[in-house]
């Protein structure tokens, strides 16, 4: 008898997806006669189950929903002893089942929401994961000689809530979307264009409750003028107003109240030259703008840095585009930039995907390009939660994830809005989808959707800034003269066991955790008295800590 081979399989369960396994302690199921069955080849004892709340660190395979069939699975004697973990992002709780010889679903554990279990199986044997309730199959998939991770996310199921007070869509001449601003479990709304093909000046905000649905609109200070192209970045506790189009150069900001009103703007280094349909984003302590028109179409890209009292450093130039693009979207995760379709000069649009390295000092390595967006989308929306990039462009909705390599996967269909948006103000913060306004062939439109996405984000305090993650490598940074403290817990005032010295290096164990206007995280170091211990990457502008590439 050939000796076993071991390895380990890790898949991606969508409820656009199939099936997957995760750890915890199993009986192996007995096949009734007709069928001899070789001893030792039905599954493995699954090992304890974990919860979860970032992205799995192979990259998942995926099964759309309408692939997830279980009816025409059958386990096939194999001799290749391998593993699945599977992680359960959606909502619900899931029931994964092991599909015996006869193709019957024996039962084999039950997943709740964020929690993840290995289970050992033989490459050949297949899985059914299904939804508690409905039993409908989310998930199928087949034991290979490879690692694979099979994730559950949940189906986006967009529903209703509190209707926006002005019907309006994103400021811009074009369909193209706009990214919204979350700030401390609120969500902002800034100015737009109407019916009237007017530019808004108002400023709106939202408490977000925990099931995602917005609590009643408030107004709140309003823009410091009407904008022909206006786009707002958060960074800290800042938002900034980036003007642009009939000639405006202008560049505002503002603080964030703790009631969640906005203070005064104030006018900070301009941007320059004026330019409209224009894409901008923030990461870490920088805010890029980048292509646009300013006469022609642009291919530059400039970037600022935040001052302790918000104002901005002047704009500098770093390496532009390999073409101008104008209309396009742009995110940021990582430690890297993503500028996503757009048009060209002849105004055709593009499917081109770029991406740069964000380097320490701010400045942008050569851009590459990676997987093309799946057709012309003109008038794309698009956002990125949790390392997952979401595309809403009409009656169409695409997802992929950023990979390991910060390449992006092949782009998926996913669950479209309930109606034709375009101009549409989207974003995700803390596992929750949100669309906004947008108009269609009747007009401009008032409503707001929202969806669960099935995980739960960084805490607001570390969006778009944080560059860690569970699981990862940092060390102190060498730019800072004195040593990471490292405390028994989260907390600037906790007893102090350790200190690293620039250079030094940390495994990222959990996090993060916003305290005292610190953002700790829970790491590993044979130093460190009991090994782990709790200390900070930064205070949201100055890094302490850098991720090790």
């Amino acid at each position: 008898m050939k000796k076993a081979i071991f390895s380990s399989v890790i898949v991606t369960l969508l409820t656009l997806s199939a099936c997957a396994p995760s750890p915890g302690a199993v009986v192996s199921p007995t096949p009734t006669a007709v069928v001899t069955v070789p001893t030792g080849t039905s599954p493995a004892p699954k090992s304890t189950s974990t919860f979860t709340a970032s992205p799995p660190t192979a990259t998942p395979a995926r099964v759309a929903s309408s692939s997830a069939n279980c009816s025409s699975l059958r386990s096939v004697v194999g001799e290749v002893f391998t593993s699945i973990t599977f992680l359960n992002w959606t909502g619900r709780a899931v029931n994964v089942y092991w599909v015996d010889y006869y193709g019957v679903e024996q039962f084999w554990f039950e997943l709740q929401p964020g929690e993840s279990l290995k289970q050992g199986t033989y490459a050949t044997h297949p899985w059914c994961a299904r939804d508690k309730t409905s039993n409908a199959p989310l998930l199928a998939v087949v034991g290979a000689e490879n690692e694979q991770i099979a994730t559950v996310l949940g189906e986006i199921q967009w529903q209703e809530t509190l209707p926006i007070p002005n019907a309006s869509s994103a400021p811009f001449n074009s369909f193209r979307g706009q990214q919204l601003i979350f700030h401390n479990g609120r969500v902002y709304l800034f100015g737009g264009r109407n019916d009237t093909e007017e530019r808004l000046t108002n400023v709106y905000f939202s408490a977000i409750k925990p099931e995602g649905a917005l609590a009643e609109w408030q107004e709140t200070t309003p823009l410091p003028g009407k904008y022909d192209d206006h786009v707002a970045v958060k960074l800290g506790d800042y938002v900034y107003l980036l003007t642009g189009g009939g000639g405006a150069e202008d560049v505002y900001f503002a603080p964030f109240n703790a009631d969640g009103s906005l203070g005064a703007w104030k006018e900070t280094a301009p941007l320059s030259p004026s330019r409209q349909t224009f894409a901008a984003v923030s990461y870490g302590n920088f805010i890029y703008a980048s292509g646009g028109k300013s006469g022609a179409i642009q291919n530059s890209v400039q970037y600022t840095s935040v001052n302790s009292d918000g104002s901005l450093n002047p704009w500098a130039y770093t390496s532009p585009l390999p073409e101008a693009v104008q209309e396009h979207t742009m995110i940021a995760y990582d430690g890297y930039l993503y500028v996503i379709g757009g048009k060209e000069e002849n105004d055709a649009w593009k499917t081109t995907v770029y991406f740069s390295t964000i380097r320490p000092d701010g400045t942008l390595a050569d851009w590459r390009t990676t997987t093309p967006l799946p057709r012309e989308l003109p008038g794309s929306a698009i956002f990125e939660s949790n390392g997952y990039v979401y595309l809403l462009s009409g009656s169409s909705s695409y997802y992929t994830r950023i990979q390991e390599n910060h390449t992006i996967g092949e782009w998926q269909t996913t669950t479209p809005l309930p109606a034709v948006r375009n101009g549409l103000r989207v974003g995700a913060h803390n596992g929750h989808a949100y669309a906004i306004g947008g108009s269609d062939s009747a007009g401009y439109q008032s409503t707001v959707y929202h969806s669960w996405l099935g995980w739960v984000d960084h805490p607001d305090c570390t969006s778009g800034w944080t560059r860690l993650r569970s699981g990862s490598y940092a060390k102190v940074s060498q730019e800072q003269p004195s040593p990471n403290r490292v405390r028994e817990v989260p907390d600037a005032a906790a007893k102090i066991i350790h200190q690293i010295y620039p250079g030094g290096i940390v495994r990222v164990l959990e996090g993060p955790v916003c305290k005292n206007g610190l953002v700790f995280w829970k790491v590993e170091n044979s130093l460190i008295p009991g090994g782990v211990g709790w200390t900070a990457e930064g205070d949201g502008k100055e890094y302490y800590l850098e991720p090790i590439q």
